[in-house]
């Protein structure tokens, strides 16, 4: 990891930006999400915000279920969806890979503060 994690960041009293990547699998089909967080929550904390916020920002089918297309390497689609209204807990068994990429101090942004 080559960014500078500095805890000092979030004893501010502003919130830190941060950005993260969740990678989402099933089987061969993937998405990496990137997601900006305004928050002094940290490593694992912010980890579980972002599956929280990725979830709230999915897109729904005509039945009100969040639904998420994951792809393979030849451009196949597999569509997944939230059957059982589960919530983020749904998302988060797809979760094999999660990575704080940037941290720093608050700036201009469109994102979620949580």
């Amino acid at each position: 990891m080559g960014i500078n994690y500095d805890p000092n960041l979030f004893h501010l009293p502003f919130p830190a930006k941060q950005t993260l990547e969740l990678t989402l699998q099933q089987w061969n089909y993937s998405k990496v999400i990137t997601e900006e967080i305004d928050s002094n929550v940290m490593g694992l904390d912010a980890m579980e915000a972002v599956a929280y916020i990725t979830y709230l920002n999915l897109p729904v089918d005509e039945r009100g279920r969040p639904y998420i297309v994951l792809t393979d390497a030849e451009g196949n689609e597999l569509l997944c969806e939230d059957e059982e209204n589960v919530g983020e807990d749904w998302l988060k068994p797809m979760v094999v890979k999660a990575e704080i990429v940037s941290a720093g101090t608050k700036g201009k942004s469109n994102v979620v503060s949580i």
